[in-house]
């Protein structure tokens, strides 16, 4: 090697045998010494945000709605940062943004409802909670009643989203 300062270590005879062989072995051992793992990724497909839920929509009020695996954007002023999926309830949690004109910094559970027989609306979302104290308390949350997506949502309709670019049936808003 260069670039190394060389340095004389005096030792009795034995000693530098012990140690030479010591490195020696430390050495060959090195690239087969057994490294930590790297973390184990979550199963391909496992609480992954469904796609029928990522794009861009619009609501049956007339609102605009951006929507990726991290992020809901709802008009201009509403943001929330998704932190968690239950694929199998059928619900997200998310962070709202600081910023936001309500209950900026609290918790939201949203859950979500397939729409079958209603184009151009293809799912709707229920805020179960838009106002928790802590991610805990909005996963606990009571679930909305799917099954009366007309009352299902605190007695109110779950709010119906169409892919932006169509637009509701004649006489509907």
């Amino acid at each position: 090697m260069t670039g190394w300062p060389v340095v004389p270590i005096r030792l009795p005879g034995r000693r530098v045998v012990a140690a030479t062989a010591t490195l020696g072995v430390l050495l060959a051992c090195a690239p087969h010494a057994k490294r930590a793992a790297p973390p184990t990724p979550a199963p391909a497909g496992a609480d992954a945000a469904p796609s029928v839920l990522i794009g861009a929509f619009t609501d049956d009020y007339g609102g605009r709605h951006r929507i990726s695996d991290t992020l809901w954007q709802e008009g201009e002023r509403q943001r929330y940062r998704i932190v968690a999926w239950n694929v199998a309830e059928r619900w997200f949690v998310a962070r709202n943004a600081e910023t936001n004109p309500r209950d900026g910094g609290q918790w939201s559970r949203v859950d979500w409802v397939q729409l079958d027989g209603m184009p151009p609306y293809t799912w709707g979302y229920c805020h179960v909670v838009w106002n928790a104290s802590t991610r805990a308390e909005a996963e606990s949350a009571p679930p909305a009643g799917r099954a009366t997506p007309r009352t299902g949502c605190n007695r109110s309709p779950f709010t119906r989203m169409a892919p932006l670019g169509t637009s509701p049936p004649a006489g509907e808003r």
